[in-house]
């Protein structure tokens, strides 16, 4: 392999790297185009990310307040004495107890090519709060609901035991429930539905706050069918106890008397999209291809098989070809079985295209080995987050190691000068 032939190589080496670039770029803009328009169908049809808020329970008080104009300001009389009027106050009743349950099932769906984490969840919460006033009062709940734009199936309400005929209906459009409550007698509101989302949950612990408030007797118990759980990050509390099934985990928060400010959430896992997989390993593409050259190089040099610049081109574009397929065949199948004849009609054409100059143990096991190696095991790394810089390393050291001890006795002056001095003859001779 003589300094012009290197050249030509990394000539080579640099036109495929700007063709992988093009493509990564190419895949890029597609899954961001599908996504903008994909996205919102998505989420019309089964929800975003869903929030559900803690009631409100109130009543109405009458008390003489200050009479005020359309501007807010305070309206007096002749001597400057501020007009009093009798009017209906808001007055918030505290949560006594919350027994929320909430059932998760991971529901994933795919539109074109973007996998999307829907979810569908059964919820079922009981408020109970005790009328804080000497009279029998009237007790209104609000209890709003995650969003409008979802179904809330099997949707379920009960008052002190009893399902009224509209409470379900006046919860949907926003309104309040309500109940006489004797003095100091207990209202227990039990709400129940299935619903659908994607993404998020979340449970706002103090909706009526912007700081922190106290919560007392509260109890949240989820459960899942996925075991790859996560939670939101900035203002959401952690799990008092965690505790892993067989087919996911239950989770629970649990507080006698807390002050807080913070919200209850879970993320769902999400599935990495085929064109999102694609792009990265396509942007990946020169790295193993450059360890693919290199060893082909160096195996090329041990058996004396003298390699040419146009045959690591066409070499080359046998693993251009892989990233080609992958991209636009994971479009209309499964990106595992996109994956898996990308990586077979890779290997068979490299392979079938070195047994025409190579020995056959070159052409159908080392050339092969190396690709399954850097290419497809490289590639393969890229369907696990946050690993890829792990196979890189341990894969790199190896190949080091194995070179090393083929290499080592090989005095490579003896090696190549033959071939040096075989150029300058030629040389010599046309000249």
């Amino acid at each position: 392999m003589t300094a012009k032939r290197i050249l030509a190589v990394g000539f080579i080496f640099v036109g495929l790297f700007a063709a992988w670039m093009i493509l990564g770029v190419t895949n890029t803009i597609r899954t961001k185009e599908a996504a903008t328009t994909i996205t919102s169908e998505v989420k019309n049809l089964f929800g975003g990310s869903q929030k559900i808020q803690a009631p409100h329970f109130f009543y109405y008080e009458k008390r003489l307040m200050p009479l005020q104009n359309v501007r807010g300001e305070v309206v007096t009389n002749a001597q400057g004495i501020a007009i009093k009027e009798w009017r209906d106050e808001m007055v918030t009743v505290p949560i006594a107890s919350s027994d929320i349950t909430a059932d998760f099932h991971l529901d994933p769906r795919k539109k074109g090519f973007l996998w999307f984490p829907t979810y569908r969840v059964s919820y079922k919460a009981r408020y109970t709060i005790r009328n804080p006033k000497t009279e029998t009062a009237v007790i209104n709940a609000s209890i709003p609901l995650g969003s409008s734009d979802v179904v809330y199936d099997a949707m379920a309400v009960t008052v002190n035991g009893a399902m009224r005929e509209n409470d379900a209906s006046l919860l949907a459009s926003g309104g309040a429930i309500g109940a006489y409550i004797p003095p100091g007698g207990v209202m227990d509101v039990i709400v129940s539905y299935t619903t659908t989302g994607t993404g998020e949950w979340h449970f706002i612990l103090t909706p009526q706050s912007s700081n922190i408030e106290e919560v007392k007797n509260f109890s949240l118990r989820m459960t899942t069918d996925f075991k790859n759980i996560d939670f939101p990050t900035g203002g959401y509390l952690s799990p008092v106890t965690k505790e892993e099934t067989k087919n996911g985990w239950k989770l629970a928060w649990t507080f006698t008397s807390a002050v807080t400010g913070k919200n209850i959430g879970l993320v769902v896992p999400e599935k990495q999209a085929p064109g999102e997989i694609a792009s990265r390993i396509t942007f990946f593409a020169p790295v193993p291809m450059l360890f693919y050259f290199f060893i082909l190089i160096i195996i090329a040099v041990i058996m004396k098989v003298n390699l040419h610049p146009m045959n690591f081109f066409f070499l080359g574009a046998s693993f251009f070809a892989f990233h080609l397929m992958l991209s636009y065949f994971s479009d209309q199948m499964p990106i595992w079985a996109a994956f898996s004849i990308a990586s077979v009609v890779s290997i068979i054409l490299a392979s079938s295209y070195l047994r025409l100059f190579t020995p056959v143990k070159f052409a159908f096991v080392f050339s092969p080995l190396a690709q399954t190696v850097y290419l497809i095991a490289f590639s393969y790394s890229f369907f696990f987050k946050g690993i890829t810089g792990f196979v890189l390393t341990v894969v790199s050291v190896i190949t080091l190691f194995v070179l090393m001890q083929l290499t080592g006795r090989i005095a490579w002056d003896d090696v190549l000068a033959p071939r040096i001095k075989s150029s300058q003859d030629n040389d010599s001779a046309q000249a």
